[in-house]
């Protein structure tokens, strides 16, 4: 059936098929490396690289606002992405995905750990009331302070700005508007106590990592081979 389907076809006139495919692979492999890690690592050794110039950034819990923001972003990136040409489409997702990978090393060769600002009595006081109260808490019961390095936060809001200078539409404003957010997400991390710096450098090298390796060894063709083998049409590489 997927043999005769148009893979250029849009879905929801928004992604062609052949965006959506990468997307729901980069996603669930996100899903897997966030959470189902956990499980995995738990008992691992997990470190505390909580720094005195961490310690010198207060906590402001309204910065989870931003953080919260970050994830509607991230889906105008990956759709801004998977509606370019095939090339840049499969390269993209292809670096995605091998940063991914490499947070899944990261996370089981060096676990990471932070204070849960739930425990701790000065952070704790500040998120008893309001709006901003009750977002904290709920970010905070489902997504725990450990394994943290580097940030899935910070390389996600990276990946989509460093995209954005290889699509061929999105302009001056979109690049200007995903560097933006990508500042602020990187300091909302900080200031909401999810994460340290050297996280916040650990999400940017990875990223320019698996850009690197994507363009330097055309990675992407795995997903030109995939899209063969499923439909068995020859699309140009």
């Amino acid at each position: 059936m997927l043999k005769k389907f148009d893979w250029n076809k849009k879905i929801l006139n928004l992604v062609p098929f052949y965006g959506l495919v990468p997307i729901v692979i980069a996603l669930s492999f996100n899903v897997f490396v966030f959470t189902g890690t956990r499980p995995l690592t738990q008992h691992l050794y997990h470190h505390d690289i909580y720094s005195k110039l961490d310690q010198m950034i207060p906590f402001c819990p309204w910065w989870m606002i931003i953080y919260v923001l970050a994830f509607p972003t991230w889906a105008i990136g990956y759709i801004m992405i998977s509606r370019e040409e095939r090339k840049i489409c499969y390269n993209m997702f292809t670096a995605e995905i091998i940063a991914k990978a490499l947070v899944l090393v990261c996370f089981f060769v060096y676990p990471t750990v932070m204070v849960d600002p739930q425990h701790d009595p000065v952070f704790s006081s500040q998120i008893q009331h309001g709006f901003i109260g009750w977002l904290c808490r709920f970010v905070y019961s489902f997504d725990e302070p450990n394994n943290l390095f580097p940030s899935i936060h910070c390389l996600e809001s990276w990946f989509v700005f460093r995209a954005a200078f290889s699509l061929k539409h999105g302009g001056v404003k979109y690049k200007t508007f995903m560097f933006v957010s990508a500042i602020l997400v990187f300091a909302s991390v900080l200031f909401v106590k999810q994460h340290v710096i050297i996280d916040v450098i650990g999400g940017v090298v990875v990223v320019e990592i698996a850009l690197f390796l994507a363009k330097k060894y055309n990675l992407g063709r795995v997903f030109f081979a995939l899209e063969r083998k499923i439909t068995g049409k020859n699309q140009e590489e």
